[in-house]
């Protein structure tokens, strides 16, 4: 059986995820308002990551 974040984990260290993303799934896991839930998923989608792109 997995172990919590296993998947996120592997899929962070196969380079799939960035950190950023890796980091927006335990935020929105965490999430405990709607603000919160939304911020998650914007940095899911790769907002902050293409923010950071372009720098």
């Amino acid at each position: 059986m997995a172990e919590p974040g296993e998947f996120t984990r592997r899929a962070f260290l196969n380079g799939k995820l960035d950190l950023i993303k890796a980091e927006a799934i335990h935020d929105l896991i965490m999430s405990k308002t709607i603000t919160q839930v939304k911020a998650s998923v914007n940095r899911f989608k790769g907002k902050t990551s293409d923010l950071i792109d372009k720098f």
